[in-house]
């Protein structure tokens, strides 16, 4: 049984009154993530942080790709100290008033110092993605495409102190990512990664330059142990 149809199907006995303190600077109507924050009022994957704040240490969380800080806002009212980096400036406006606790970073990571090309969606600004990474290439994700510059950095160059949990979720650039990050996750003992990742069937239709076996051996080069297939795309690993 997948994680969401054990959250619904025990609902009840999962619930607490602080998943009401869900995000209440949203963009506009029409962008997938504050529409369905509106709808549910809720956070947005509400199981998958459930399950992270059952199984995982909210002490130090990196939140890698933020958002308008759903995520972020979330580990904030479990007192974790939150680092959160999101590259898009419509997003990063949100994330400041939904998560005010946390230390932000309007920058986007990768394995070294660059400046990209990133598209962005009303419909979906969660979509958001580096061009890199799909190599120039633009993809239909709704109506009126919009380009962003983008100043990329590695995650180790911004020292932050050894996380119990890092959360990555950032459109296809996660190899890159974590080939800038070796000290952030290999500087500490107990670590969980809580990484979203493509499918290999996406990953080769898109002609992505990795798969997801690249992901899994630089994790396996770093300590990293298959923990959880949490859903159909977020996966869990640790090191201890």
């Amino acid at each position: 049984m997948s994680i969401k149809s054990e959250f619904n199907k025990n609902f009840l006995k999962y619930f607490s009154p602080v998943y009401r303190q869900y995000p209440m600077h949203l963009h506009e109507s029409g962008d997938y993530i504050s529409d369905s924050i509106r709808k549910r009022k809720t956070f947005y994957e509400l199981p998958l942080l459930h399950f992270l704040l059952k199984q995982t240490s909210f002490d130090r969380v990196i939140d890698v790709g933020a958002n308008i800080g759903n995520h972020s806002r979330f580990f904030s009212l479990f007192d974790a100290e939150v680092y959160s980096i999101e590259p898009i400036k419509r997003n990063f406006a949100l994330l400041t008033k939904n998560a005010p606790q946390a230390n932000k970073f309007n920058i986007g990571v990768g394995k070294e110092p660059a400046t990209l090309e990133f598209a962005t969606f009303p419909s979906n600004y969660g979509g958001s993605y580096a061009l890199d990474a799909f190599d120039g290439v633009l993809k239909d994700r709704g109506p009126s495409i919009c380009k962003e510059t983008v100043e990329i950095v590695t995650l180790d160059s911004l020292d932050i102190p050894s996380p119990t949990l890092v959360k990555m979720d950032i459109e296809g650039s996660e190899l890159n990512a974590l080939l800038g990050a070796e000290k952030t996750l290999t500087n500490t003992r107990k670590i969980h990664l809580c990484i979203e990742m493509f499918s290999d069937e996406l990953l080769e239709s898109e002609q992505f330059p990795y798969s997801r076996e690249d992901i899994e051996n630089v994790l396996k080069d770093y300590g990293f142990k298959f923990q959880h297939q949490i859903n159909s795309s977020n996966i869990l690993f640790y090191r201890d």
